[in-house]
């Protein structure tokens, strides 16, 4: 595993890092088995270290990281702090259980290095976006050593647009370990750099998936995922695809958008009808069973109840796969008293509408919203009308597992309107 370069480290010294430390603090701690089970731009919004099963000790690695980058920590004292938690916590070694890997120095400097720089370009890529006006266009570097892949090493060098579909799945890093990152150039600079070499000129098409299978080296279990791939043409007509390594073609600038002004309050924020969608969504699947007040008349009954209709067990998760260009779901037990807090725990009634909810919804909306600290925060609003013509569904997922869900009658349909507002993320082909 190839050290930073002296290139690398100076050029992250001239980051903005309140950026990148601002985008790995505002990930939610998720737990994991196997980093596959977030998949894609769900890493931009949750933080997790496969295997790693406390919640607490996640967080304690993820603020030695953060501390890493907002304190400048060398790698080797960042290191040596992260693996004193994780021997202190029994987190090293082989598992006993299965023989499985935990803590070990390898794994610590991948850590280390996966989460800075993935903060780092999440960081570099807010602030090339502000600078767009003056710098329109980005160019892709790689390290050329011994180290880097040959599919990135091809595309050092080469420049497209700023809103080139292509950056979606091809803004660096593109794996593990990947050192690759992006400058953005003048108009100026960048056409004399096309015109001397045309080649270096690309125009890429929209990001690509297909489903592949990858395959636990561990257990042998395995793991149908999507892999992205991209199709880059330059000047000279000559087409070429970029494949991102498995489950890395996403862009780590994602969730560091910010909302557009007044979101969530402003009345001419974009809404359904600035996106063209009907102002009542119409019905097209029965209503699951709704259980009885005696099912859920005590704290015990709701909290079983949800178990069995999420199908998550006591202490462990459950990964709702949402659709296409949706971040999937991950139900924590832990989470799921919140369902029926408080006075009114008749929303436990409602369990079995939650899955089929996230897994079949008639649309998604990304949501920018202020918390209590005053900072913006982003959720997937998962809306779904019922047959049955006495409720709406609103699902409302946060990073870190917590849901929220209210029910609707058929006659206030038009008050879920209200929750449909940022950005559309999918909605159901009514044909």
């Amino acid at each position: 595993m190839p050290e930073l370069s002296a290139a690398d480290i100076g050029h992250a010294l001239k980051l903005a890092p309140d950026a990148a430390v601002e985008f790995l603090r505002g990930k939610k701690v998720a737990v994991t088995e196997d980093w596959r089970e977030l998949w894609r731009a769900a890493h931009t919004r949750a933080f997790t270290v496969a295997k790693m099963a406390k919640r607490d000790l996640l967080a304690k690695t993820r603020e030695i990281i953060a501390r890493k980058l907002a304190e400048g920590l060398s790698e080797r004292q960042a290191a040596a702090e992260l693996e004193g938690e994780l021997r202190k916590a029994g987190w090293w070694g082989k598992r006993d259980a299965d023989g499985a890997q935990l803590g070990s120095s390898r794994r610590i400097k991948t850590i280390l290095r996966t989460n800075a720089n993935t903060a780092y370009a999440a960081g570099r890529h807010r602030r090339q976006k502000e600078s767009t006006a003056t710098h329109p266009y980005w160019k892709y570097i790689a390290i050329r050593d011994g180290s880097t892949r040959e599919a990135h090493r091809q595309l050092h060098g080469k420049i497209l647009k700023h809103d080139d579909p292509a950056w979606e799945a091809i803004y660096p890093p593109n794996g593990f370990n990947c050192r690759c990152r992006v400058r953005a150039l003048t108009a100026a600079r960048a056409e004399a750099e096309m015109a001397a070499a045309p080649e270096v000129k690309l125009k890429g098409d929209a990001p690509q998936t297909r489903d592949v299978d990858l395959v636990s080296r561990r257990t042998g279990e395995v793991f149908t995922r999507k892999m992205t791939d991209v199709k880059l043409t330059d000047a000279n007509g000559f087409e070429r695809w970029f494949t991102p390594d498995a489950g890395w073609g996403y862009n780590p600038g994602a969730a560091l958008r910010r909302p557009k002004p007044g979101m969530f309050a402003d009345p001419n924020q974009r809404d359904w009808k600035e996106v063209g969608r009907p102002g009542v969504i119409q019905a097209v699947d029965d209503d699951p069973e709704v259980l009885s007040a005696a099912d859920i008349d005590t704290a015990a009954k709701s909290l079983a109840a949800l178990r069995s209709a999420t199908g998550v067990t006591k202490g462990g998760n459950r990964r709702a796969a949402t659709p296409d260009g949706v971040e999937d779901v991950i139900i924590y037990d832990e989470h799921l008293p919140h369902l029926f807090d408080g006075t009114d725990k008749s929303r436990a009634r409602y369990a079995n509408f939650l899955v089929p909810t996230l897994e079949r919804p008639d649309e998604v909306w990304l949501v920018g919203y202020k918390n209590n600290k005053g900072d913006y925060e982003f959720r997937q609003h998962f809306i779904k009308a019922w047959k049955n013509k006495s409720t709406f569904t609103l699902g409302v997922e946060s990073t870190d597992g917590q849901l929220f869900y209210t029910f609707f009658p058929a006659r206030k349909r038009k008050d879920i309107n209200k929750k449909r507002i940022g950005e559309l993320l999918y909605f159901r082909d009514e044909d």
